[in-house]
């Protein structure tokens, strides 16, 4: 075997969460990889997003790649992109090293999650609604 391969297809979340996008990982045998994410936030409000994949080899070696990121909607107090790209790669001398018991044999998992960023949209309004003396936590995390 001279490399290992693992695609997500394509993510997309529940309840109405418009992001969606995309991770791969590719391990070699001289230890080197390879992990590229995507997403895209295709709404209104802003997301952060993570996702994380585990490779575990025949005897029990596990290695972990994740990435997390920050991206915009359409909301106008945001000017960051609304794509979350990580496109790291190297090399690590231990995925060399177990790469015979990877090649017998591995299993994989990923997970993913994106959730609303409310901090950046509490940023960009209060800056529109002028001085504050307090604010009250109603429903949710007190924002600063």
């Amino acid at each position: 075997m001279n490399q290992i391969v693992l695609t997500s297809g394509f993510i997309a979340f529940s309840g109405g969460v418009p992001v969606g996008g995309w991770a791969n990982v590719s391990v070699f045998p001289d230890g080197s990889y390879k992990f590229n994410v995507h997403f895209h936030d295709s709404g209104f409000t802003d997301y952060n997003v993570s996702v994380l994949w585990v490779l575990r080899s025949s005897i029990g070696q596990v290695f972990t790649f994740a990435a997390s990121g920050h991206m915009c909607g359409t909301d106008p107090f945001c000017t960051d992109s609304r794509d979350f790209d990580s496109n790291p790669q190297g090399t690590n001398p231990a995925i060399a090293d177990a790469w015979d018991d990877l090649s017998v044999q591995y299993s994989y998992q990923w997970t993913a999650k994106a959730n609303v960023d409310i901090g950046t949209l509490w940023n960009g309004i209060k800056t529109t609604v002028g001085a504050i003396e307090q604010v009250v936590a109603v429903v949710g995390p007190l924002l600063a």
